[in-house]
């Protein structure tokens, strides 16, 4: 058996939406997996699969301008390098708008990606299903689309971000949704990051969608020593307002320093661009900036940290965006055996989630009244080390319950078998 997964990212052992991914498919052998995607990274894992096929932006304008050009390459995980050197000489980052969605999506229709290099290496991995990651391009459904069709293979559709139903009423919405429903009704497996997300696309859709969320490796209780300071920390990006968010929650603890016992410091570990003006906030509400880590950097980080952060914006924009998400980092977090401060609007499902494990730890940001109170909470979990142990406990359990990478990616993977009609593996090795 192989799976061909077709993504915008490709599997990680750093980036978010990559670890996730490879965390899913980890039952399954290199040789049993093959991936394509669109957005060139410095960083693609050669412990989850071997055989990449890349298609990215700028090769496709050159085939809208040159029809002959032989549109994407194959990637070898240790080609990271050169892509890393690659990307650093791009402009930075973009924000993402429905007119600059549009205008990709109509040099994706006018350029040529069903070229000779893709269909000979589809040939040499022969994959018996398609799992395909949907994401707000509808390029990439047409792509779907037609290789399901061309290699008469089943497939099943993952969505990690929602945006088709809560977003804002637009034409591109509108066509977005319609380009969801052709894809959907191609599949027959149907996956979602989350209970709620799952819900809400069956609901919407009419299919039964599947919850399936990061997933981490079972560890042993690491609790924290005592220490005469406390560590709180962020990782993960800045996007969607998020830093607005924490220098929101750090002024709502300046404003009460004078309950708060201990001697505390937050830090943000993001690769995120910072600008001049946030530095100045940075440095206003004693918050350190610790650029990005990985690898043991980010194990070690985590190991340090008496309490994790995690914020979202109560902007109504991006709440439509982040309505149905769960972080992928809740899993890690819950695992670390640390406790948790979540800090954003209670329509997010992260915040939800964190509330549902115990509400001692979140602190709803667009809600008034209980504002006070559950700042009293968290004042407590930063005074009270039997408390931070308490909630660490709590979390870990949790985690054991839901997010056990071995228990999950297993049963992922028996689901995808059956799909393609081979025997299942046999779950009483768990």
């Amino acid at each position: 058996m192989k799976i061909l997964v077709i993504s915008n990212n490709s599997f990680s052992d750093v980036y978010n939406n990559g670890k996730t991914l490879k965390a899913m498919f980890s039952e399954f052998r290199k040789d049993e997996l093959c991936m394509l995607f669109f957005r060139p990274h410095d960083e693609i894992s050669a412990s989850a699969c071997e055989d990449y096929f890349l298609i990215s932006d700028k090769e496709i304008l050159k085939s809208v301008f040159f029809p002959r050009h032989e549109t994407g390459a194959v990637i070898f995980p240790s080609d990271s390098m050169a892509i890393k050197e690659e990307l650093m000489e791009q402009r930075p980052k973009m924000q993402r708008t429905k007119l600059r969605q549009q205008l990709r999506d109509i040099v994706w229709k006018m350029g040529h990606w069903n070229k000779r290099k893709l269909r000979e290496w589809i040939e040499i991995q022969k994959p018996n299903a398609i799992f395909f990651v949907g994401s707000y391009c509808k390029f990439a459904n047409r792509i779907a689309i037609a290789l399901h069709k061309q290699l008469q293979i089943p497939m099943a559709v993952y969505y990690t971000d929602d945006y088709v139903v809560n977003a804002k009423p637009s034409i591109y919405r509108n066509s977005l949704i319609k380009s969801y429903q052709k894809l959907i009704e191609e599949c027959e497996q149907f996956y979602a990051i989350g209970e709620e997300m799952a819900d809400a696309y069956a609901q919407f859709f009419g299919k039964r969608f599947n919850p399936i969320m990061n997933i981490v490796d079972k560890s042993e209780p690491c609790p924290k020593q005592e220490s005469t300071s406390i560590t709180i920390s962020y990782f993960g990006s800045l996007y969607y307002k998020r830093f607005d968010a924490i220098v929101k929650i750090a002024q709502l603890l300046n404003d009460r320093k004078t309950h708060i016992k201990k001697m505390y410091g937050i830090n943000i570990y993001t690769s995120s661009m910072i600008t001049e003006e946030q530095k100045i906030q940075l440095e206003k509400f004693g918050i350190n900036s610790k650029g990005f880590v990985k690898g043991d950097e980010f194990k070690n980080a985590m190991k340090a940290t008496d309490i994790f952060l995690h914020v979202e914006s109560d902007d109504e924009d991006y709440i439509r965006l982040v309505k149905l998400s769960v972080s992928t980092k809740i899993p890690e977090y819950l695992m670390a055996y640390r406790p948790t401060i979540a800090f954003g609007p209670k329509e997010v499902a992260s915040i939800r989630l964190y509330d549902k494990i115990d509400s001692r730890m979140v602190v709803f940001s667009n809600d008034k009244e209980s504002l006070d109170c559950r700042l009293n909470r968290i004042i407590q979990l930063i005074n009270d080390s039997s408390l931070r142990d308490e909630l660490a406990q709590i979390g870990f359990d949790y985690a054991c319950k839901h997010y056990i990478r071995e228990v999950v990616a297993r049963q992922f993977k028996n689901s995808l078998i059956k799909m393609t009609n081979e025997p299942t593996l046999n779950m009483a090795v768990l």
